[in-house]
């Protein structure tokens, strides 16, 4: 085997050209040549042969220049030759001898012919490898005396006459002349086998196949010729009781599955020590010889496309790439990227990027076909071509329930075909609603789906349709667009990045800075003051908001990260340098990305206003996936003048279009009102654009990736809320546009990032798919700035969320001088723990519970809190909205129940991620998580006390923030939680939460020396501050000995006059009145 290791960029494999015996081309030659069909010699017509057309010794020649370039053949040249010459009656042997030589081959022995050449034989592949064997099975039809399963034993193969050049892999073929039956095995006739999932005959539990009988002899060998690229191992199987390897699962790009290999496959056994943190080589080959095969989970087996045998899951592929074996890489992995790194380092590096989103296809194709099921439906409504239905699934087993349920999330599309085998889709749809619950000792899960007529080319799916409304048995299959993850990993497959980064252009310049490869930009050449007096909304910028706007307005082409903690105006600043570049550059074209729905949302919001300031009347264009119109149907009808529905509805647009566009546009806009999911914005889109110009469009980043064609001319682009981008996402999404001269980047390396968990284990860190905020924050090339003064929130609040995330990372955070966010605090019905402080810390330690149906949990004692909570606010007749944020999915599930039964309307309940991007003027943060485990210990500690969670959960109240939960608990974790509550103590007192539920409405409520009393008692929670003092600093509330409670009996004392009302229990400064 070659060791040379040869990091070319992967491409699909080619595909498949006539092959009909008349039209012999140098690929059917080589194939004989190389002894997989030399039996087809022996059926081929002589006419066909002698075809007009067909000039033999060029086809040799042909033939004999592939044989070269692969290096290797199986069978005596010889003897190919001899049968070819004899059949074609080109003359005798000797007359192409002379070309055959002149290719370097050596001077032709004809004398030795192959003394096999006339005994009976088929061709089989090899299906699955073993230690010291391999499988095969049949490539065509055999006769029914012939088996299905061969055992080929490595010993077998080593025959000198074979000429095999290594052992046996997955895809090799062999032509066996004989064999000797295994007994107690599978039966020869087909007419016993079993086709069903589960406990087929011809495969053991295991996946290993069972063998039919044994090869004796071989006649000829053929060996794909190998490819050594880089990839990536994503788990590794060891026997628990023996403690030896039993297979290693790995991934490249273009694998059509993960694979398994095995020891037999592993060139160097020493590479075991690091294939965990590194990542390998593996040798691959693409099969052509049969061109369609079915693949079975984790690439255990690969069977012909026309084999009786198989299971349902087997993923069909056409020439795929196999894994033959596994070795060290000769190069090495960098990331990040840097400047000193050679150009064949850096190809490599971004290849196996290509590999680790392989891996990331791999995982969503495999959760999707597990998540699969079988069912016969009950019919709710049927309407035309919509069906409306409902079907029942039993698991065996919470472990999957959980896993299956993430693929049935409300809003998940779908598709739908009948359960026969030649089937086709013949309908899609999504979810409406679903449910699970407890089924004696399984997991039922219910699920009420949408689906919707799909036609399917040369089928007749509109009969299939119509079965589905009489019960039929249908396959439901939950669908993924995964097209995008593969454009994006041809990107680095292919190296396109690194090739569009050597441009001398400023897409190069561009692409070449994000890489990481750039050296320091020059400092901007701008005429500031010309730039302050022609942009009214540059003029409302300030401090770090105005150096952003200073390098995204200098002509030269650049990379510009914002780093923006909460509330300092990230998307105001990104869209007033939006609205002055529109005005500077009349023709320009800005495309406006982020990953969530809401952030689109509210930068088309802050460019509508920005571009009033400016005095700019210019249209813009919002587009929406179905999904997202969809779950933030509100949020997007505050956008309504700019959405694609909108644009398409005015006469000026519709009087250009033909009949047939205009029905597409009618079926569009209908499709928008009732069923969004199934509205075709990309085609609508794409059909405005040519006829209309639009400069600015907003986007989610996935949609885009999927549209991208349509946003060619984009010269400027800027991605807010950068820290759920991921890196790889976005140098792929940059390929996209050719004329791209500048990037505004802006986001927060402190909240949220990539939702890590959803990625394979081995891949989710330094393989890029992590956030480009990481990257980007320390590439020399990218121009930086900060933005450190807080608008949004109270001070108090700001200065917790400062000392909480901030301040460790020697990052400040400022509250805006003179900021009124007084709504809660100025309340006279409701009265907080302490005057003026517009932060609540309730301290409640009632038990968390595990829910029987998830591994979340809830805790009913703060659920009980919170509704308290939230009826007292609305019964004092608060003026702002209320947003619940909840750590746990089933206590957020609960909360919502809750509400819901009590008609607590213009509420919402959000977890922490899907806060990200919006605030609230009251976020009321119940936290689960409690001491008091009933389940046994916390298992999910790493996830609420994740710094960048909790920073979000804690930063989006603006007039007041609630937090429920045990205190002290959180605070013993450290981080965030202690340096967040610690400070808050400053302001505040922590409230038992029993206590001050019935004080906050109490009339008979006072406050005494800042702290609210009822009858003479504080608020205060005794048992948290008891044996921590001096932690907690119990002298800011209680500033003399006498004023602090006692374990005796209490001192008595009688509260001050108010000099502005007259009532005692308070001071002048107070007073409510």
């Amino acid at each position: 085997m070659s060791k040379q290791q040869n990091y070319e960029p992967l491409s699909p494999a080619p595909m498949d050209t006539d092959e009909s015996i008349i039209d012999f081309d140098s690929r059917e030659l080589l194939a004989m040549a190389s002894g997989e069909y030399i039996s087809i010699l022996e059926t081929l017509d002589e006419d066909a042969l002698l075809a007009e057309d067909m000039e033999v010794e060029d086809q040799i020649d042909a033939a004999l220049e592939q044989i070269e370039e692969v290096g290797k053949t199986n069978a005596t040249y010889e003897s190919i030759i001899t049968k070819f010459a004899n059949e074609a009656k080109i003359g005798k042997p000797e007359q192409v001898e002379e070309k055959f030589e002149n290719k370097g081959f050596g001077k032709i022995d004809w004398g030795n012919e192959d003394e096999t050449l006339g005994e009976e034989s088929y061709n089989y592949i090899v299906c699955q490898t073993n230690e010291k064997d391999v499988v095969v099975t049949p490539i065509k039809k055999i006769p029914k005396e012939w088996p299905n399963f061969v055992l080929v034993e490595d010993s077998l193969v080593s025959n000198p006459r074979l000429d095999a050049k290594r052992s046996l892999q997955m895809g090799d073929l062999v032509e066996i002349i004989s064999f000797e039956l295994l007994t107690n095995k599978v039966p020869l006739t087909s007419g016993q086998i079993t086709f069903q999932t589960e406990n087929p005959n011809w495969i053991n539990s295991v996946s290993r196949i069972i063998c039919q009988a044994k090869a004796t002899k071989l006649k000829s060998v053929f060996q794909q010729s190998m490819r050594e690229v880089p990839g990536i191992a994503m788990d590794i199987q060891i026997n628990r009781k023996t403690k030896a390897l039993k297979c290693i699962k790995v991934i490249c790009p273009y694998l059509p599955v993960s694979q398994r290999v095995y020891k037999r496959q592993i060139n160097d056994l020493s590479i075991l020590n690091h294939i965990k943190k590194e990542p390998i080589t593996l040798q691959t080959n693409v099969i052509s010889r049969p061109s369609d095969l079915k693949i079975g989970k984790d690439g255990s087996y690969i069977l012909p496309g026309n084999s009786q045998f198989g299971n349902q899951n087997d993923r069909k592929v056409h020439q795929p790439t196999l894994v033959i074996g596994i070795s060290k890489p000769s190069l090495k992995y960098t990331y990040p990227f840097t400047q000193n790194m050679s150009r064949k380092e850096l190809r490599y590096s971004e290849n196996v990027i290509g590999a680790a989103l392989s891996a990331y296809i791999d995982q969503i194709k495999t959760d999707l076909s597990e998540a699969q099921v079988v069912v016969v439906p009950e019919i709710e409504e049927t309407k035309g071509n919509i069906i409306i239905l409902n079907f029942e699934y039993i698991l065996d087993s919470k472990k999957q329930l959980v896993k299956f349920v993430d693929s049935w999330e409300d809003d998940s599309p779908l598709s739908i075909r009948l359960n026969s085998p030649d089937s086709k889709p013949c309908a899609s749809g999504y979810v409406l609603e679903s449910e699970r619950s407890t089924y004696f000792d399984k997991f039922l899960f219910r699920a009420r789906i949408l689906i919707a007529y799909q036609d399917a080319r040369n089928y007749d799916a509109q009969s299939d349709f119509e079965f589905i409304n009489e019960k039929c048995e249908i396959k439901i299959s939950p669908t993924a667009s995964i097209n995008t993850l593969e454009t994006r990993m041809e990107s680095f497959a292919n190296n396109l990045i690194t090739e569009i980064s050597e441009l001398q252009t400023p897409r190069g310049k561009i692409t070449k800075i994000l890489l990481g490869l750039a050296s320091k930009n020059e400092s901007p050449q701008i005429d500031w003051q010309t730039i302050y007096k022609n942009h009214p909304a540059i003029r409302r910028l300030q401090g770090g908001q105005r150096e952003t706007a200073r390098l995204i307005l200098d002509d030269q082409s650049r990379g510009v990260f914002q780093q923006a903690p909460p509330g300092t105006g990230k998307t105001f600043t990104a869209m007033s340098i939006v609205a002055a570049l529109l005005k500077k550059y009349p023709e320009t074209h800005i495309l406006c990305v982020a990953p969530l729905n809401v952030a689109v949302v509210k930068m088309c919001e802050e460019l509508a206003e920005a571009l009033k300031v400016e005095g700019i009347d210019e249209k813009v264009l919002a587009l929406f996936s179905g999904n997202g119109k969809m779950r933030y149907k509100e949020q997007i009808e505050n956008i309504s003048p700019h959405l694609l529905a909108c644009a398409v509805d005015s006469p000026e647009f519709t009087t250009k279009l033909e009949e047939a566009e205009l029905k597409k546009v009618e079926k569009y806009k209908k499709a928008c009102t009732s069923h969004p999911r199934l509205a075709a914005e990309g085609t609508i889109a794409q059909l405005l654009l040519s006829h209309e110009k639009r400069r600015v469009i907003f986007v989610t980043l996935g949609l885009c990736e999927q549209l991208s064609k349509l946003f060619e001319n984009t010269e400027i682009l800027v991605l807010d809320e950068a820290g759920q981008a991921p890196f790889a996402q976005l140098l792929s999404t940059t390929t996209f546009f050719p004329k791209l001269k500048k990037v505004l980047v802006t986001g927060d390396k402190f909240q949220l990032k990539v939702h890590l968990q959803s990625l394979p284990e081995t891949i989710r860190e330094n393989y890029g798919l992590d956030t480009c905020i990481q990257i980007l924050d320390s590439t020399p090339g990218v121009d930086k700035t900060t933005l450190t003064v807080s608008f949004r929130s109270h001070e108090q609040i700001v200065k917790c969320v400062e000392a909480g995330a901030y301040t460790p990372a020697n990052e400040v955070l400022y509250p805006k001088q003179g900021g009124e966010f007084t709504m809660l605090t100025r309340m006279k019905n409701f009265f907080t723990p302490v005057a003026n402080s517009p932060i609540i810390l309730l301290n409640q330690t009632s038990p968390m519970v595990l829910q029987d149906v998830s591994y979340s949990s809830s805790n009913p004692g703060q659920t009980r809190t919170c509704i308290q909570l939230l009826e007292a606010l609305i019964n004092a007749g608060f003026e702002g909205n209320i947003r619940v944020i909840c750590l746990y999915s089933a206590q957020l599930r609960e909360i919502g129940i809750e509400i819901s039964n009590r008609s607590l309307t213009g509420i919402q309940t959000l977890s922490a991620d899907a806060m990200q991007g919006h605030e609230t003027d009251l976020a009321i943060v119940v936290t689960t998580a409690t001491q008091r485990n009933e389940s046994g210990a916390d298992k999910s500690v790493e996830f609420w006390a994740d710094p960048a969670r909790a920073n979000v959960a804690l930063s989006r109240g603006k007039h007041g923030l609630i937090i429920i939960g045990d205190l002290k608990y959180l605070m013993n974790r450290g981080g965030i939680w202690n340096r967040f509550i610690s400070k808050a103590m400053e302001f505040t007192v922590v409230a038992d939460s029993i206590q001050y539920c019935n004080a906050m409405q109490n009339t008979e409520a006072q406050y005494i020396r800042g702290t609210l009393h009822v009858n003479g008692r504080t608020v205060q929670d005794y048992n948290f501050y008891a044996g921590s003092a001096k932690s907690y600093n119990l002298n800011q509330y209680y500033p003399s000995n006498s004023d602090r409670p006692r374990r005796a009996e209490k001192r008595e004392w009688a509260p001050s006059n108010c000099n502005q009302c007259g009532k005692r229990g308070h001071t002048e400064r107070e007073c409510r009145n």
